[in-house]
């Protein structure tokens, strides 16, 4: 029943359930960046997109009620909130699988991993205990000799606070791999889908000559900034979670959903990592149900 009193009620829950589940979108992208969770899924669209493109779609149905185009639009953005409902409800549910996991799976070392029966290692989740390791070595802006770094260069801030964003770096020497005693693994790698400590350093940055400008020979003006820079050493222990799959070269490989990149997380960034993959799934389900009511909203009125 969707008339009260001569009010058609999906006029008015139309907007606010689109409204709702775009907020809900932009809350994900941006406790996502702030809290820079690693990636689990790779996303469709930019989640402002898809939030500008729900709420315009929730509004333009409300507003085109009893129109001819009414019913096409219900139908259009009923199917668009149910295929959203089921791709958000598919992330929260692959979040929760892997902070679970990451949080209780038994770590199996890559030697332990490798030795498994084909049965139980074929298309099995693995928790993947090794060192890092690659062919070659990468230098984090701070200086730091490693597999892997996610950098930001900001200005120095007022208290230890982050001060403007300078630039962005990621680095990997790639293939990355997972080693053992006797054994290695292949890691499908993301920088984007590894978790690290932060650490500060002081870096000392040229400044471009301004237009006209020409400077000293051998003299270079710098200004100090701050890298607030994430870093995987070479020979650290990690923690990698995914699926073994032969690889062409004879070996095995580490992947992760849909045959991505692999989670490599650090020990010490366990609990965080599982922490942040929690509340994300929360926050994928609370887009997930205001989608859902909208779809079925619309196609019970279309009915």
């Amino acid at each position: 029943m969707t008339d009260l009193a001569g009010l058609d009620v999906s006029t008015v829950l139309a907007p606010a359930l689109g409204l709702g589940a775009s907020g809900a979108l932009l809350a994900v992208r941006g406790t996502a960046l702030q809290r820079q969770v690693p990636v689990i899924a790779p996303s469709l669209a930019p989640l402002p997109v898809l939030a500008g493109m729900l709420l315009t779609g929730a509004f333009a149905v409300a507003l085109a009620g009893g129109t001819p185009a009414g019913s096409a639009l219900r139908w259009a953005l009923g199917f668009a909130a149910l295929a959203g409902s089921l791709a958000a409800a598919w992330t929260a549910g692959q979040l929760w699988r892997h902070a679970e996991l990451l949080r209780f799976a038994q770590p199996c070392t890559v030697d332990h991993a490798l030795a498994l029966p084909g049965r139980e290692r074929e298309g099995r989740w693995l928790l993947v205990d090794g060192r890092l390791g690659a062919a070659g070595e990468v230098t984090s802006p701070g200086g730091v000799v490693c597999a892997f770094y996610d950098a930001e260069l900001r200005l120095i801030g007022l208290q230890g606070e982050r001060g403007r964003l300078v630039a962005r770096e990621r680095g990997a020497s790639l293939p990355l791999e997972l080693r053992g005693v006797s054994k290695s693994v292949r890691v499908r790698f993301s920088s984007t889908r590894a978790a690290a400590p932060m650490t500060i350093r002081r870096v000392l940055v040229p400044l471009e000559p301004e237009a006209g400008e020409v400077p000293a020979d051998g003299e270079r003006a710098a200004v100090e900034v701050l890298s607030w820079e994430s870093v995987g050493k070479l020979g650290t222990r990690a923690l990698a979670l995914g699926k073994l799959e032969a690889d062409r070269r004879g070996g095995w490989r580490l992947v992760g959903i849909l045959g991505g990149a692999a989670p490599v997380v650090l020990p010490s960034e366990q609990q965080r990592a599982a922490g942040a993959w929690r509340s994300e799934a929360w926050r994928w389900s609370g887009v997930a149900v205001p989608l859902a009511v909208l779809a079925a909203l619309c196609f019970g009125r279309s009915v």
